[in-house]
């Protein structure tokens, strides 16, 4: 029993040693990584973690003839909350990222499959949102010339403040997000979005020839 509860100790605190320090590192370096639970993750998990730590320690300094049962079952139950206590540390670093770019990539295969032709056939278009849930959001369109095969992106100053994790989650599926549609003026489109994307209607003047666009108001 001492033999165990010592081992298991040991592994205990070097485990837990180690995800409390490369918790405290992204702490210090780039707290972006650890997202908005990170002040709750370091008061209830790491601050506990690293108390049970200590007491571990204090317990396997003592030598096998003062250590009773109860202390290397103490040991024991310690060293499994440590474990599990680290476990979450270690996951919580980079959590939000992964979240973040699961997200993304979900909703950028999803306008993917919602390509779109222009009424005149001349082009295929799309919306792209990067970064949405970053603090450098930005929108384009992704466009294919049908005829010469030439793809490119041209990008408009699409408001954000309405795209949040929830409305990205929540994108009705075989709705008009957007339209593109041509003018009298050659190379000339309107690109004009919906409510289904957003509630705010946005309409931009896209200049097919120069790879522009502009608001308009």
């Amino acid at each position: 029993m001492y033999k165990v509860a010592k081992i298991i100790g040991i592994v205990a605190v070097v485990v837990s040693t180690a995800a409390l320090l490369w918790f405290m590192f992204w702490v210090r370096t780039d707290r972006a990584r650890i997202g908005p639970a990170g002040p709750l993750i370091l008061y209830f998990i790491w601050i506990p973690t690293l108390i049970f730590v200590v007491t571990s320690i204090i317990l396997l300094l003592k030598d096998k003839s003062s250590t009773n049962e109860i202390s290397q079952i103490i040991l024991i139950v310690i060293s499994v909350i440590s474990l599990a206590f680290s476990l979450i540390l270690f996951s919580s670093v980079g959590a939000e990222d992964r979240q973040r770019q699961r997200i993304e990539e979900r909703n950028r295969q999803w306008f993917e499959e919602n390509t779109r032709t222009t009424a005149d056939r001349q082009y295929e278009y799309r919306l792209s949102l990067v970064g949405v849930l970053t603090d450098n959001p930005h929108a384009h369109v992704s466009v294919h010339n049908v005829a010469i095969g030439e793809r490119f992106a041209i990008s408009i100053d699409l408001q954000m403040e309405e795209f949040t994790e929830e409305r990205m989650t929540s994108l009705p599926p075989g709705r008009l997000l957007m339209e593109m549609t041509p003018t009298d003026v050659e190379h000339i489109y309107i690109f004009t979005t919906t409510p289904y994307l957003k509630e705010e209607i946005e309409v931009f003047e896209i200049n097919m020839e120069t790879r522009t666009s502009r608001r308009i108001e």
